[in-house]
């Protein structure tokens, strides 16, 4: 089989300059007869090195990485840890924002915001392993999946605050 190789012109202006006979067909074709000898070398050196326990292995922690995250069980639990970490202070600053956006969630500080506030971690749902490994497997995916990042999203937040906003009710009743 024969293919046409693009060498970029000033490249070949440069090796001309060099060594004006220089056969670059050779030089390519040396390049990748050493590329695939190293390949070839190293599979079989994985082969002979018996790591298939460990491949398996490693195949299934991909399986459980292309599981899409109980967003909603996330939110809870992010919810759980930021009640126990919060200070009176942002507690009320919390309530203050709520109670002055909250007839429009489009301006509500995430709940991300909050929890990082607290000295918590925030979730990042659009750079999880989730979204990162289909991010990998294919760029396409990636970007028609941003709607559905919207949503995990939307379900986060609005679980958490949700769990937040009972925590709120029944500290009214007991107050």
């Amino acid at each position: 089989m024969r293919i046409g190789i693009n060498v970029p012109n000033e490249l070949l202006h440069r090796v001309k300059a060099i060594r004006p006979e220089v056969n670059v067909s050779q030089i390519c074709r040396e390049a990748l007869e050493s590329r695939a000898a190293e390949a070839e070398r190293i599979a079989a050196q994985v082969e002979s090195d018996g790591l298939e326990e460990h491949i398996r292995r490693l195949a299934q922690w991909n399986e459980i990485r292309l599981t899409e995250p109980n967003w909603k069980a996330m939110a809870i639990r992010d919810a759980q840890d930021w009640i126990r970490a919060v200070d009176v202070e942002l507690w009320f600053g919390f309530w203050e924002d709520y109670d002055a956006n909250k007839d429009d969630e489009t301006i509500l500080t995430p709940a991300w915001v909050w929890i990082a506030e607290a000295g918590l971690d925030p979730p990042n749902i659009g750079r999880n392993p989730y979204w990162n490994s289909l991010e990998r497997h294919s760029r396409k995916w990636y970007r028609d999946s941003w709607d559905a990042r919207q949503k995990a999203q939307e379900d986060y937040n609005r679980t958490w605050l949700a769990y937040v906003l009972e925590v709120r009710r029944r500290l009214e009743e007991h107050i």
